[in-house]
């Protein structure tokens, strides 16, 4: 049987006739691809994709606003962060596959220039490689592509000469198609699904499944931390963070900054059944109670990492996110499926936020401004 006809089949069954637009122009190789894609996906994802679409509002009248308890500055903390980054125990996850194309980038959002003529790449390198002069060894980083720019990232550093990082791995995440407002498919152009990166919750899990867990507990590591690669201010191994968690024998630290202001589109920490839990701001209404904000940044324990993820157990929902994109047929308005990591508190009473000043800590890239 014919590719395109085997494509206007399962396109059929799939209830998405729509998408064999163009494809009798496409060649062998790109309707083969098409049809990979297709099978890939599947029947069952769109179901649940669907089913997703269809869930009632979630209902967080239980929630109680989180106060935190620890402060930014604690000598104590960042006396033990610096004697854990001496003895080599702390490593960072960059988390860095979206598209720059919401700050005026062609390639990777790592890739867009923010002063200097410096890219957001080469600032948080300059950051690892300052920690890594200061306590005299080298640091394990990884950086999260996605099969979006998995290759343009790793093309990129490797003509940067890695920025001088020695100790550099890569790891992708997954992607899923994206949804239009009536829950159906759409592409990105003839015989492309539009996909996005399935969200940064299984950052964790895919940094566990593709063995770079491993290879950091075999150099010692017991602590990483997560940072986000349009955050310009993160700070890839922060002593006193990195203390704050041990100190306090946490699974989970998180940064928090007050929030400016109850419309500030930031999720917001929450107190809910004894847990540390976060709420995404488009899933609560505006509220003045909840001053915490949720900055993203975490410190998480190599030991609770494998809990989650040796068994395979582990699974987290997704969230509905409202999303532009652009494609070959203009820009539109689609719904993003997602996972969060912050979703991972809710498996474990060990988790803190430490408040840091916002100046120190958070500042991303909206739009191309900080």
């Amino acid at each position: 049987m014919k590719k395109n006809v085997q494509i206007r089949t399962l396109l059929a069954t799939l209830g998405q006739p729509h998408l064999a637009q163009g494809i009798d122009a496409l060649s062998l190789q790109e309707q083969s691809a098409f049809l990979n894609e297709l099978e890939r996906f599947g029947a069952s994802t769109l179901a649940w994709q669907r089913a997703l679409l269809a869930q009632s509002p979630k209902n967080f009248e239980e929630c109680t606003p989180h106060h935190c308890v620890a402060k930014w500055g604690d000598l104590r903390d960042q006396m033990t962060g610096e004697a854990l980054l001496i003895e080599g125990k702390v490593g960072c996850l960059l988390l860095a596959g979206g598209q720059g194309s919401r700050m005026g980038c062609t390639g990777p959002k790592g890739m867009t220039v923010v002063v200097k003529n410096k890219t957001l790449f080469h600032l948080f390198a300059e950051k690892a490689i300052a920690a890594e002069k200061k306590i005299g060894r080298s640091l394990p980083v990884a950086i999260m592509t996605s099969p979006l720019n998995d290759r343009a990232t790793r093309a990129f550093f490797e003509e940067n000469q890695y920025f001088g990082i020695e100790n550099l791995s890569f790891f992708s995440q997954e992607v899923l198609p994206l949804l239009d407002r009536e829950g159906n498919w759409f592409l990105q152009k003839p015989g492309t699904l539009c996909v996005g990166p399935d969200g940064n919750g299984g950052a964790l899990e895919c940094f566990f499944e593709q063995k770079l867990w491993h290879q950091w507990k075999e150099q010692g590591v017991t602590h990483v931390n997560v940072c986000f690669v349009d955050n310009p201010l993160a700070d890839p191994f922060d002593p006193t963070f990195v203390g704050f968690a041990h100190n306090r024998g946490l699974d989970c630290a998180l940064k928090g900054v007050e929030r400016l202001s109850a419309e500030e589109k930031m999720g917001v920490f929450a107190s809910h059944r004894g847990r540390l839990k976060v709420l995404e701001y488009f899933e609560y209404a505006a509220k003045e109670a909840f001053s915490l904000a949720h900055t993203g940044l975490m410190c998480v324990k190599m030991s609770w990492i494998a809990s989650l993820y040796e068994d395979k157990q582990s699974k987290m929902p997704f969230h509905l996110a409202h999303k532009q994109v652009d494609t070959s047929y203009g820009k539109r308005a689609v719904l993003k499926c997602e996972r969060f990591l912050f979703d991972l508190l809710e498996s474990t009473p060990r988790a803190e936020v430490m408040l840091y000043p916002r100046e120190r800590t958070y500042a991303p890239l909206k739009g191309g401004q900080a």
